[in-house]
């Protein structure tokens, strides 16, 4: 047998022990629960930052803690422009949808008179706009843009809602943010302290409690998602009138 032969022989018979190995722990941690708890506590202390590894390496998880927090606050920025640009959106079209009410109430009560004069002196067709228009003429544009102005109302109270979470999601941000201040405050002293003394006791449950207080700033970055978008507010929005009778509708309009 070759030398190569016998290399490869060789290799083949290591990945084979290595496969072997691997399929026998994987069997061992599911079935034996002594095992997979040492293995997940042993996996725990390798990737987290638990007390016993705080007190192990705080100048890291000083760093980690800064990093975590810096990044918060980038996404909290980010977070308040995105707010200010569907802000700007959900103004436009509240601002919009409030002088099509206006402009249509102000015509269905043109429309209410023209109908009421004609049908008390029954003098259909009445001038209407500069044109003469009959009885179910009247009738069919006061239901339709009666249909619209509802429209339009719903448009704008949907759009107030979206504007008010957009208020709180606002005050999130800003508290999420002296929070990230504070914190970033409370890590530099922190790590001044780690240079003059010992970790004590009294420091290192100031290091577990700010993971904690740093977990709270990111949770709130990247929320402003919570904010109403426009395709839903116009999905939602849009309403009929459930009757089409011409009286009923036409007894709404002031």
């Amino acid at each position: 047998m070759s030398a190569k032969r016998s290399g490869v022989v060789n290799l083949s018979v290591i990945v084979g022990i290595v496969v072997a190995v691997i399929v026998a722990l994987g069997a061992w941690y599911f079935t034996s629960d002594v095992f997979r708890t040492k293995v997940d506590e042993a996996a725990k202390q390798a990737t987290t930052w638990t007390p016993e590894n705080i007190a192990k390496d705080p100048v890291n998880y000083l760093n980690w803690c800064e990093t975590q927090t810096k990044n918060a606050v980038q996404q909290l920025r980010a977070d308040r422009i995105a707010i200010a640009q569907n802000r700007a959106k959900l103004q436009a079209m509240k601002d919009e949808s409030a002088n099509k009410v206006n402009v249509g109430s102000r015509a269905l009560v043109e429309l209410k008179k023209a109908y009421e004069a004609g049908k008390t002196a029954a003098a259909f067709p009445v001038e209407y706009q500069g044109a003469k228009r009959d009885e179910e003429w009247i009738k069919a544009q006061i239901v339709s843009l009666f249909k619209q102005v509802e429209t339009q109302k719903n448009i704008v109270s949907r759009v107030e809602a979206g504007l008010k979470n957009l208020d709180i999601q606002e005050q999130k941000i800003s508290k999420a943010e002296g929070d990230a201040t504070a914190q970033l405050a409370e890590i530099a002293a922190n790590r001044e302290m780690l240079k003059v003394q010992k970790l004590t006791d009294d420091l290192k449950v100031k290091l577990v409690s700010m993971q904690g207080a740093v977990q709270g700033v990111v949770s709130v970055a990247g929320q402003s998602s919570g904010a109403i978008s426009l395709d839903q507010l116009a999905a939602e929005s849009a309403q009929t009138v459930d009757s089409a009778e011409f009286d009923k509708v036409l007894t709404n309009i002031k």
